[in-house]
């Protein structure tokens, strides 16, 4: 044991680093191409090009996902494999920043060998953070909010460490979670335990809190406000409030913890061996409201229960919405993994390593042997038939609507969407749920005015968009003819 330890203080520790991260990386190298990643590209791309932002293409997510895919347009075009180096250098400096974040943190409550400590845990934060369960293609506002969310913490703890002299931290700290919560107003569960903190440390000092509150509320307002205005030179700021805040809470509402939904065995499968590994810490670090650390206070235990709390309102089956826990998570494994290893190490950490191992197991399967084999393979073989017949049939100018989930179809065809929703899902989901927008109605104003020269849909007569919006398939019927049938899709072409 003790040789292991010397061997992860030495100057090998980040080359064992990179080996864990890369092992767990793998499988969210080579996710399956049909994913989210294009409907954020194809929205990025649209919109660096000259298209308006939930006018002409829409999709329920801030504009800070699409800002970094026109990033990745401008710089690397439709090349997925620079996408993914994108990806790969972004999920190293979470990395980075999640080390300062633990030596910091475990340094000011003095544990023992805190080094030693702060890298064990960022070798669990490495394999953690990039098994593809919780990144999936590794382009969402999860892998950015890692970055960002860790940026933030980091900033505020060098400012907690002089709180007169480093208030320049507390306004980066303030800005980079205008960033946090941007991305998804959810992501404000985990800067609670930030905000609660900074209210302690100085709520002996009036004059000092409001300061302090003052500055971090400011930078983190700030970036809303310059977008607010930005939508509002537009004469969108409706949309944009309506994409951005008031679509999702409907959508987490309606939709949340659905038992009946595809996936969801694998997705409680995820949940319960997360909950096995972390859970003994995340209830000790709980017992830290009763006694307080001397000088991070409260600080941990906060960290355990914004992330229990985050956890319970994700309300969704996407296993990849916990990704932006897992710093909390480890920090507190970190914190409190001494206490419960300190007895009989060796049997203690047998539950964890089966875990380990398992989540591997599960983050290839979803990763690499979907990209290969089974029906995630087979499905986008015949996306790519369905999707050249469309590109061979139609001209560079013409538009198209393929009535399936995702962006993929127009990525594989170089065509864009004949409406502004490239997800058949959104229409679906307002009807379906009642959500009020009328979805269905801006759809066909869309497709009448662009005269999108096809339609794919898929065979399978029970297939949900077929089944659960019976106004867009009375449009179809009524306003497209039966070409033919490619792949598994019926391709329908218009007639008035």
């Amino acid at each position: 044991m003790k040789k292991l330890q010397n061997i992860i203080l030495g100057r090998w520790f980040w080359l064992i680093a990179l080996i864990v991260f890369s092992i767990s990386r793998a499988a969210t190298w080579l996710f399956p191409f049909d994913s989210d990643h294009w409907i954020f590209y194809y929205i990025g791309r649209r919109w660096i090009d000259g298209a308006t932002l939930y006018v002409d293409m829409w999709d329920h997510k801030s504009p800070l996902i699409y800002a970094y895919n026109s990033f990745l347009h401008t710089t690397f075009g439709d090349n997925l494999f620079w996408h993914r180096v994108v990806f790969t250098l972004v999920a190293l400096l979470a990395l980075w920043l999640f080390y300062k974040v633990a030596v910091i943190l475990f340094e000011d409550l003095k544990l023992n060998n805190y080094t030693l400590t702060a890298r064990i845990t960022t070798l669990l934060f490495a394999f953690f953070a990039n098994l593809s369960q919780f990144t999936n293609s590794g382009n969402n506002n999860e892998n950015l909010g890692l970055m960002m969310l860790l940026g933030t913490v980091y900033c505020y703890l060098l400012y907690r460490r002089d709180t007169t002299n480093k208030q320049g931290f507390l306004l980066a700290s303030g800005v980079l979670a205008g960033f946090v919560f941007l991305l998804k107003a959810n992501f404000a569960i985990l800067l609670l335990p930030l905000l609660i903190d900074l209210i302690i440390i100085n709520r002996k000092n009036v004059y000092r809190l409001i300061g302090g509150l003052a500055i971090a509320v400011f930078g983190m307002l700030l970036q809303l406000l310059l977008w607010a205005l930005y939508f509002k030179g537009l004469s969108t700021f409706k949309q944009f409030y309506i994409a951005t805040f008031e679509f999702n809470s409907k959508y987490i509402r309606a939709l949340g913890w659905d038992l009946s939904a595809p996936g969801i065995k694998i997705f409680i499968g995820i949940l319960l061996l997360l909950l096995l590994f972390f859970g003994p810490f995340l209830l000790k670090a709980l017992i830290g409201f009763k006694h307080p650390d001397k000088k991070m206070g409260v600080f941990v235990p906060l960290l355990a229960a914004s992330s229990i709390l985050f956890i319970i309102l994700a309300g969704t089956f996407y296993s990849h919405y916990f990704l932006i826990t897992i710093p909390y998570l480890c920090l507190v494994f970190g914190a409190t993994g001494s206490k419960i290893f300190k007895r009989h190490p060796v049997l203690k950490l047998i539950t964890p390593v089966i875990i380990i191992v398992l989540m591997l197991l599960i983050s290839l399967k979803l990763g690499i042997y979907n990209s290969y084999f089974g029906s995630t393979a087979r499905e986008l073989k015949n996306e790519k038939l369905a999707a050249l017949y469309i590109k061979e049939h139609t001209s560079s100018k013409d538009t198209f609507f393929a009535n399936t989930y995702g962006a993929t179809f127009y990525e594989l065809a170089g065509r864009n969407s004949g409406s502004r929703f490239i997800s058949a899902s959104h229409p679906l989901i307002d009807y379906k749920y009642l959500f009020g927008y009328d979805f269905n109605k801006t759809f066909i104003f869309d497709m009448e005015d662009s005269e999108a020269k096809y339609v794919v849909i898929s065979s399978d007569p029970t297939d949900i968009y077929r089944v659960q919006n019976p106004v867009l398939m009375r449009y179809f019927n009524n306003n497209y003819t039966y070409e033919t049938s490619v792949g598994g899709y019926d391709i329908l072409r218009r007639t008035k």
